[in-house]
C-alpha cells in the first residue's frame, strides 16, 4: 500500500503555500482475468486477451485497442449482406460476402502465424484459416504436437516419458518415437548408408542402402571418388611437389579435392621449401644456413655470427672475430674421402644428382669463377668421396664426341 499512502499525502498537499509541489499518478488496479498483461481498471474487455490497450484492430465491429473508438469500415455494412465493409470483398454488391481471414504458414504444418493474419479474397499459397501455431519457423510444432525424449540428438525420438505441448521442449526432446538407436545420431529413419569397399570412412554414393540401423560395409558420409583407394576420399590433403623429392609444398596445400588434381601433386603438405629438393623434413641438415629439414631451426654452427663470411661448419674458429678466417683449401690433382666442412672458401655454384645433369653447360652457366672444384659425394653424406680442381676452361673444355684424350 506505499503508493496508495504516497497519493493521500499528495492529494493533502494541493493547493500548499508556496515553496511546495506535488504530483498523483493513477496505479493500475484490479486482477488480469483474461491475462493479457493488462490490469482490469485499464483494459477495456478484461474477459478477451485479443483486446486490451495497443492491440491490432481486427475487423470484428469491436474496440480492441481499447481507444473508445471502432474504426468506420468495421461499423458499417452498405450492401446489406452480413459482411463489414472490412471484410467484404464487394460492399456495393450483395452477393459477393466476406473475404476470408488467412494467416502464413510458413513451415506447412498447417497452422498459421497469428501475427501476419489478412483479410483476402483470393486463394493464397501458403496461408491458413487458423493463427494457431506457437513457433511458425518449426513443422513439429504445433498445438498439441508430442514430444519425445532424443537422446543423441538426431531428432528422432524413443517411445517412453512425452510431453505434450506445442512448443518444442528444451532438453533434447524429438517430435518421433521410431529411433532405432537412441545413442548413435547417424542412425535413424530414412538414414542413406553408402558402402565403403575401401575403409576410409567415405562411400560409393552409387551403391546405397536406406535404412535406420547401420549395415556392415556402410557409412553415413558419401561421395568417395575412388572407393577401391583408401587414399583417396573427399577432403583429402593435396599439395603440389614442384621439386620432386616426394613432399608437398607446405604454402600451396588444398583439400577441396578428392581425386588427386594432377600428376605434380602429393598426399602431404611438409616440404617447407618446394623449389629446392635438397629441402624437405628427411634431408640432413647442411652447412649453408638453411632449415634443410623444415624443423623450424637453423643450426647455430650454420649461423656466421661475425659476418666475415664464414660459419662455424665452415672451419670458423672463432664467430665473434671477423678477422679470424678459415684457409682456404688448396690440392693439386685429386683428393678423396674429405670431410665436406674442409672446403672453407669455397662457394657452391651448382647441385644436383648425377642422374639429373643431362648437359655439362648447365654447370657452365651455373658456375662464372675461374677456379672450378668438381666434388661427388653419396646423398645425404657430409663427406666427400671425390673431387678435383683447375682453371674454369680445362674443366668446361669441349672434348667433341671422341673418347679419347
Amino acid at each position: 500500500m506505499k503508493s496508495l499512502y504516497i497519493g493521500l499525502i499528495l492529494a493533502a498537499t494541493v493547493g500548499c503555500g508556496d515553496g511546495m509541489s506535488g504530483f498523483a499518478t493513477d496505479v493500475p488496479s484490479g486482477d488480469d482475468a483474461d491475462k493479457d498483461g493488462y490490469y482490469e481498471s485499464e483494459d477495456c474487455d478484461d474477459n478477451d486477451p485479443n483486446i486490451y490497450p495497443g492491440a491490432p484492430e481486427l475487423c470484428n465491429g469491436l474496440d480492441d485497442d481499447c481507444d473508445e473508438s471502432v474504426p468506420f469500415e468495421e461499423g458499417i455494412d452498405i450492401d446489406g449482406d452480413g459482411a463489414l465493409a472490412c471484410i467484404d470483398c464487394n460492399d456495393y454488391d450483395d452477393e459477393v460476402g466476406a473475404g476470408v481471414y488467412l494467416y502464413p504458414d510458413l513451415d506447412g504444418d498447417t497452422y498459421g502465424d497469428s501475427a501476419g493474419g489478412e483479410v483476402t479474397c483470393d486463394e493464397v499459397v501458403d496461408y491458413v484459416e487458423n493463427g494457431d501455431d506457437c513457433d511458425d519457423t518449426d513443422a513439429a510444432a504445433y498445438p498439441g504436437a508430442v514430444w519425445y525424449v532424443d537422446l543423441d540428438g538426431d531428432d528422432f525420438g524413443v517411445p517412453g516419458d512425452s510431453l505434450t505441448q506445442c512448443l518444442r521442449p528444451e532438453g533434447g526432446y524429438a517430435p518421433s518415437d521410431d529411433d532405432c538407436d537412441d545413442t548413435d545420431p547417424e542412425e535413424f529413419p530414412g538414414q542413406i548408408w553408402n558402402e565403403d569397399l575401401d575403409g576410409d570412412g567415405y562411400g560409393n554414393s552409387d551403391h546405397i542402402i536406406e535404412q535406420c540401423e547401420q549395415p556392415a560395409g556402410y557409412v553415413a558420409e558419401g561421395g568417395d571418388c575412388d572407393d577401391y583407394n583408401a587414399a583417396i576420399f573427399p577432403g583429402q590433403l593435396w599439395a603440389p611437389d614442384l621439386d620432386n623429392d616426394g613432399y608437398g609444398s607446405t604454402e600451396l596445400a588444398d583439400d577441396s579435392y578428392c581425386e588427386r588434381p594432377g600428376p605434380e601433386y602429393v598426399e602431404n603438405d611438409v616440404d617447407c621449401d618446394d623449389t629446392n629438393a635438397q629441402i624437405n623434413p628427411y634431408a640432413p641438415e647442411q652447412c649453408n644456413g638453411l632449415d634443410d629439414d623444415c624443423d623450424g631451426i637453423v643450426p647455430t654452427d650454420e649461423v656466421d655470427a661475425d659476418a666475415d663470411g664464414y660459419m662455424i661448419c665452415d672451419g670458423d674458429e672463432d664467430d665473434t672475430d671477423p678477422l679470424n678466417v678459415p684457409e682456404v683449401l688448396e690440392f693439386t690433382g685429386i683428393i678423396n674421402n674429405i670431410s665436406q666442412t674442409k672446403l672453407a672458401g669455397w662457394e657452391v655454384c651448382f647441385e644436383d644428382t648425377f642422374a639429373s645433369v643431362s648437359d655439362i653447360s648447365e654447370l657452365a652457366t651455373a658456375c662464372s669463377g675461374d677456379q672450378i672444384m668438381v666434388a661427388c659425394r653419396a646423398t645425404g653424406s657430409s663427406v666427400i668421396a671425390v673431387a678435383a680442381y683447375a682453371h674454369r676452361n680445362d674443366v668446361f673444355y669441349d672434348t667433341g664426341t671422341s673418347n679419347t684424350l
